[in-house]
């Protein structure tokens, strides 16, 4: 026999801070009216929810402010695209590992490195990108915005819809849409004066316009290629953070740079077909975004038919969270979740984004060993409010491991 979740807030058996006690938490559901939401947080309910129950979940919920005023239905992650799914599954994230690998040996910072990058392969940009840049900084806008809208009941139209239709209601949503449309049109309107003279090099936007250009409308297209950008950007310069965040546990990081010297030497940097032996390197990244997960509670999915579970019915229409953190900190399944210990045990974009960290930090941990100040200790628990957990600034020292000159000569040869 099944069960409504209850009218207020119930839990049951994700974490809770109480002082420097945690609690575990499976599931907690609130009921705001007649809209449900539950959240889940242990291994075992993921895996029995969300795995189980996967075709259930493949759906958005409806997001008014953050999907229809401020984005016009038009943001990847609130909408099924197919022709996003098709150029960012392996086989065609591949074709962007040379500039993966070029990029990744000319790490001067991560934000810069990031933003160069992802320009390189949504858009074909390859000329330098700073801080200052139009596209860079109008993109770090619109992320930031997006953060703030995506904030659980951050506008007053998502509980009370009919806002949407008043006239002078949502003017700064609105205006915001309209300053990033402009900005990802430009981007688009470039690759295509590209195309058409011949100078348009490999990227999603190239093979966007070519193949799915007739299935997508002008503004799905530009507002497509855009918000990969503004997202891959930001997901990976803060799992690259998180990394070198995490190499502050200096017996890890030996780990991976002793398998680095047997797979790789010192005569060479890492490429990706070593970074596909490197198993401790993969163990330390997935160890590190398990630790310290770039997206807190996850993005939201909505339930499209009846879930049962443990005698609870979770109704269709109901919004579910996946909780990235206390998923991750499950004493269950991580009897010490604060110890960082790498274990050598989809959603789109998930391979551009893992190519990118994975051969930025075998690049990194091959050249240096990355320590923690002595006089000036890291705050492991020191991070931005926001959609994306940015870690707060932080200091660590970077030694060569190997000669400065024979380095330089490496590097300058790859």
């Amino acid at each position: 026999m099944a069960f409504d979740v209850p009218e207020s807030l119930s839990l049951t058996p994700t974490w809770i801070f109480i002082g420097a006690v945690i609690v575990v938490v499976l599931v907690v559901s609130v009921r705001q009216g007649n809209q449900v939401s539950v959240i889940i947080g242990s291994v075992e309910t993921a895996n029995d929810i969300v795995e189980k129950e996967g075709s259930s979940l493949v759906d958005h919920p409806q997001a008014i402010a953050a999907g229809e005023m401020f984005s016009q239905n038009m943001r990847l992650v609130l909408i099924r695209v197919g022709a996003a799914n098709a150029q960012l599954q392996p086989k065609a994230i591949e074709a962007y590992r040379d500039i993966q690998s070029e990029d990744a040996r000319q790490l001067e910072h991560v934000t810069r490195y990031s933003n160069l990058i992802i320009l390189r392969m949504t858009h074909g940009r390859s000329t330098p990108t700073a801080y200052t840049d139009p596209e860079v900084v109008g993109m770090k806008i619109a992320a930031e915005r997006f953060g703030i809208v995506m904030q659980p009941g951050a506008f007053l139209v998502d509980r009370i819809p009919i806002l949407r239709y008043v006239p002078w209601y949502g003017r700064q949503l609105k205006a915001w849409f309209h300053e990033e449309y402009e900005l990802v049109l430009g981007q688009m309107e470039r690759v295509q004066n590209e195309i058409a003279s011949g100078l348009a090099g490999p990227s999603f936007m190239c093979t966007l316009l070519e193949q799915h250009g007739h299935q997508l409308s002008r503004t799905e297209m530009c507002y497509l290629g855009g918000t990969i950008f503004g997202a891959a950007t930001d997901n990976i310069s803060t799992a690259i953070t998180i990394a070198i965040l995490a190499a502050c546990h200096p017996e890890a990081q030996a780990c991976v740079q002793e398998q680095l010297d047997t797979v790789v030497g010192r005569e060479r940097a890492p490429s990706f077909e070593d970074v596909q032996r490197l198993t401790k390197l993969h163990a330390f990244m997935h160890e590190s975004l398990r630790w310290r997960p770039v997206v807190l509670l996850g993005f939201p999915r909505r339930a499209t038919r009846d879930i049962i579970w443990k005698g609870l019915r979770f109704p269709a229409g109901a919004t579910v969270y996946g909780c990235h953190w206390s998923i991750s900190h499950d004493a269950t399944a991580f009897p010490d979740p604060e110890n960082f210990a790498p274990r050598d045990d989809v959603c789109p974009g998930q391979y551009l984004a893992s190519d990118s960290i994975l051969i930025t930090l075998a690049c990194l941990f091959w050249a240096f060993r990355i320590l923690e100040p002595k006089d000036a200790s890291i705050d492991r628990w020191a991070f931005k409010d926001n959609v994306v957990e940015h870690p707060q600034p932080f200091s660590v020292m970077f030694f060569s491991r190997w000669d400065v000159g024979h380095l330089e000569e490496i590097v300058g040869q790859s």
